[in-house]
């Protein structure tokens, strides 16, 4: 070491009979044995030694930070995310166009119809996401995500009950622009029916981080979701708009979502980080068939909630 060795000069080392190293042939002619028989080192050569041990501490700690190894291999730059977001559920409908033929006179009945109060009284529903996806950073402030979830998606119409069937008609479009009626029977019912659909999909998005202070990092991101629905209720307006028909086969079973949302990360321990913040889903396609008169599409706003682990 060589800020010991400018204060030690001409050194030798021999062994002594109880194989201890001593000093000769020092500058000036004096042993430090003479004053440290037990073979430690003197005070000056402590401060020296701890001086250095602190300088090469310092410089170590310097070339870690600004030789960060790269990510390199999927492994490294691949994590897994779980996560679950409940959130309200609500929609807009609106007329595709208007009726301007008069329908023909009901045939036979084969559904059931709940009569709708005037005006049409929608609330929003509990809805339920969960769903796992695999994350690639493609950089220090970009990452890309895939994977599969399942939504629950939920909102409600308060209803008025009649206790006999009656007929009515639903005006749909065929793919000639003309009307066609169908007639249906009612059902007793609750007062608050639920419309609601169970979908899986695949959301396809990215992330960017727009702020790190090592202890909490914040993101905002963004997901196309191509969605299947496996099954639902469908309640549909009828021509005049005073019932609710129960008409599941217009319900559409390939739709479109997308997702945006910000969170913030931290670590609760080295494996596992914590995700948290709001997220906005939105369809962009009608919940019915293109021969719907009407087009409903949902919405719902939440808290995505989560948790990252490596590979």
């Amino acid at each position: 070491m060589q800020a010991i060795g400018s204060e030690i000069e001409n050194t030798d080392l021999v062994v002594t009979e109880n194989n201890k190293p001593s000093h000769s042939n020092l500058k000036d002619g004096v042993s430090p044995a003479a004053d440290n028989k037990t073979g430690d080192i003197t005070p000056a050569e402590k401060t020296a030694l701890l001086s250095l041990l602190e300088k090469e501490k310092s410089w170590k700690e310097n070339h870690a930070f600004l030789n960060k190894p790269k990510m390199t291999g999927f492994k490294n730059r691949a994590s897994v995310s779980y996560y679950f977001t409940p959130s309200l559920g609500f929609r807009t409908s609106k007329q595709i166009r208007q009726n301007q033929i008069t329908l023909p006179p009901p045939t036979s009945g084969r559904s059931s119809f709940i009569p709708v109060p005037a005006p049409i009284q929608d609330n929003n529903g509990f809805n339920l996401e969960l769903g796992g996806a695999l994350l690639y950073s493609l950089s220090e402030n970009i990452r890309l995500k895939t994977g599969f979830q399942a939504n629950y998606t939920n909102y409600t119409s308060r209803v008025t009950f009649i206790g006999h069937p009656i007929q009515t008609e639903l005006a749909t479009n065929n793919y000639t622009d003309r009307l066609r009626s169908s007639a249906f029977s009612s059902t007793p019912g609750s007062e608050r029916i639920n419309k609601s659909t169970l979908q899986v999909s695949m959301p396809i998005g990215a992330d960017l981080k727009i702020s790190d202070n090592h202890k909490i990092k914040w993101y905002i991101g963004a997901t196309l979701q191509p969605t299947y629905i496996l099954n639902g209720s469908a309640f549909v307006l009828s021509a005049d708009e005073d019932y609710y028909i129960s008409e599941k086969p217009l319900l559409r079973k390939w739709n479109l979502n997308t997702s945006v949302e910000t969170f913030v990360s931290f670590k609760p321990s080295p494996a596992v980080t914590v995700t948290v913040g709001p997220q906005f889903r939105y369809q962009f396609l009608s919940s019915y068939k293109k021969e719907y008169n009407y087009s409903e599409k949902l919405y719902n706003t939440g808290i995505k909630v989560g948790i990252i682990t490596g590979l």
